[in-house]
């Protein structure tokens, strides 16, 4: 009876300490996040960005890994992906911009869409409007910055990596709005 009772106990703190060392720093198991599901389909954009936003939590303040080895990650992410990883908390400064929200979020139908040159290629823009192009939006992303406006007020400066992300905001209502490729030169 006894010894049933060690082992019963040694197989109980074996599961607990088995689940807690399953655990990352930020308490989410990589299995439970999605923050990199778009990138299901890019097995190699999938495992940098798994890596670095789930499983090391580099954007935790409770990280494990290294902080070079965050930034290895980082850079091989944004070298294969051309943005930073989604989990890294680059943001739009033109999301401030009513109308620029409002494109992005479809309170403004897009009526049409551009891109020059794809997020690998120097610069990178893409414009939407309305159907009067009355509402009008654009982002840049050259080599070390770039910029986002909306028609009508002076372009606000932004890094590359934020001018990526203005650029992806737009492309991805376009085609929400007007179907996929809708903005494709």
């Amino acid at each position: 009876m006894k010894t049933m009772l060690k082992l019963s106990i040694l197989l109980l703190a074996l599961t607990l300490a088995a689940g807690a060392a399953a655990e990352t720093p930020d308490g989410d198991p990589p299995s439970e996040e999605t923050v990199c599901d778009p990138f299901i389909g890019d097995e190699n954009a999938f495992g940098l960005c798994n890596a670095y936003c789930e499983a090391m939590d580099c954007d935790s303040p409770d990280v494990k890994a290294s902080q070079r080895a965050c930034e290895r990650k980082f850079q091989k992410f944004k070298d294969l992906t051309g943005s930073p990883p989604p989990c890294a908390g680059v943001n739009c400064p033109c999301l401030s911009d009513p109308v620029f929200e409002d494109l992005i979020d479809g309170t403004i139908a897009i009526a049409a869409c551009s891109a020059e040159g794809d997020e690998m290629t120097d610069p990178y823009i893409v414009s939407v409007s309305d159907l009067l192009a009355t509402n009008q939006a654009s982002a840049t992303r050259a080599e070390d910055d770039g910029e986002c406006e909306v028609a009508g007020t002076p372009a606000t400066p932004t890094t590359a990596e934020e001018g990526i992300e203005c650029a992806n905001l737009l492309l991805e209502a376009a085609e929400a709005e007007l179907g996929e490729g809708a903005c494709d030169p």
